[in-house]
């Protein structure tokens, strides 16, 4: 199956495409349409401008952030992770606000505290942006950054035997869904007290010289995962143990009485970067890291064989089919209850919901 016959199989691709499709492309833009997490534009020998956009839309609309100090902090690390995933380095991020009367005042103070303390978490700023008034809220960013010297790194380039990995244990973020879209109150407001990600930018930098794709986390793991499968013909071979998964959202999935498997499965993220080490490279690689003040966490291979299998010790591979999940909301039509219930069966059909893994704990 060729790569556009594939990615034609999403239907936020085909809109996408559809949208985009008397635009003319920049004789100096260096990547593919859908390749990678920033655009990236070459600016001189071995220099290149990363620029991304992104908006904060279902969470402000359904009201999953309570605090708007959460609403702040993701938006500056949503744009950021995708910097972060082609090993840029950040100049700082422009932001349109679109605020309703309602928020003038504290709202407002602590929409702007978080989006401070967010840039300066990771050192960087806020550059300036538009600020101006609306019935509804829209919150969006923009980041710019810049790449110097080979090579470049987008979401292209994984070969069956590649490892992959992630920059930490994930599932925090899926966490924070399910017991928000479950109606799970008072546990979504405890969750999100400590929902806050980090784009991981040093990281990013630190992994350019030896990955041969890497992608940011924000919609998952598993969707993460088909985007991948899908641009590099390769399929998954994933290593479904509490290894993987957040030990503070296992407790909370725990508390819910929910099964782990959404931790992965679902499409609210971490912003982890996930990445792929050829096999040539893979010794060399695990000496180098054993130095760095983070550790990569092990997810699984790539394979010829199409598709994302899930192992777990001592249950038949499961095979998850990323299009179904990928496009469960458009084929919902934007219902999200209509969601959550058709999600969920989706994981019992399959047996997912049965999986019983160790007591292990990752990291927090």
């Amino acid at each position: 199956m060729s790569e556009s016959v594939a990615l034609e199989a999403i239907a936020e691709v085909r809109a996408i495409d559809a949208f985009r499709k008397g635009f003319r492309a920049h004789p100096d833009q260096v990547n593919a349409p859908h390749s990678s997490d920033a655009e990236i534009v070459a600016i001189g020998p071995e220099r290149w401008l990363a620029l991304t956009t992104d908006a904060l839309s279902s969470e402000i609309s359904l009201g999953m952030y309570q605090d708007p100090y959460t609403a702040g902090w993701v938006l500056v690390m949503a744009n950021l992770s995708d910097l972060a995933a082609v090993g840029a380095r950040p100049l700082g991020l422009l932001n349109t606000l679109s605020l309703p009367p309602s928020w003038e005042g504290n709202v407002s103070a602590r929409l702007s505290a978080g989006m401070a303390d967010a840039a300066a978490a990771v050192g960087t700023y806020i550059l300036g942006g538009d600020l101006n008034e609306a019935p509804a809220p829209v919150l969006s960013g923009s980041a710019v950054g810049w790449i110097e010297g080979a090579p470049l790194v987008t979401r292209v380039g994984v070969q069956a035997g590649d490892s992959l990995y992630a920059t930490r244990a994930v599932g925090l973020g899926n966490a924070y869904a399910t017991a928000f879209l479950m109606g799970h109150t008072t546990v979504a407001r405890d969750i999100e007290s400590v929902y806050r990600p980090v784009a991981r930018l040093a990281e990013g930098l630190q992994l350019r010289p030896w990955v041969s794709a890497m992608m940011d986390g924000s919609d998952g793991l598993m969707t993460s995962l088909d985007q991948l499968a899908r641009l590099n013909g390769v399929g998954w071979e994933i290593e479904f143990s509490s290894h993987l998964l957040n030990a503070q959202a296992r407790r909370f999935m725990a508390g819910m009485n929910h099964p782990d498997w959404a931790l992965l499965c679902g499409e609210h993220g971490d912003y982890e970067l996930f990445f792929t080490v050829p096999e040539n490279r893979q010794p060399a690689f695990e000496a180098a890291c054993a130095n760095w003040d983070w550790q990569p966490v092990r997810v699984g291979v790539a394979s010829t064989t199409p598709g994302i299998r899930l192992h777990a010790d001592g249950y038949a591979p499961f095979s998850f089919d990323g299009s179904f999940v990928r496009n469960l909301l458009t084929n919902c039509q934007g219902d999200w209850r209509a969601f959550v219930v058709a999600f969920w069966q989706y994981g019992q059909a399959q047996g997912l919901d049965k999986v019983i893994l160790d007591t292990r704990e990752a990291g927090s």
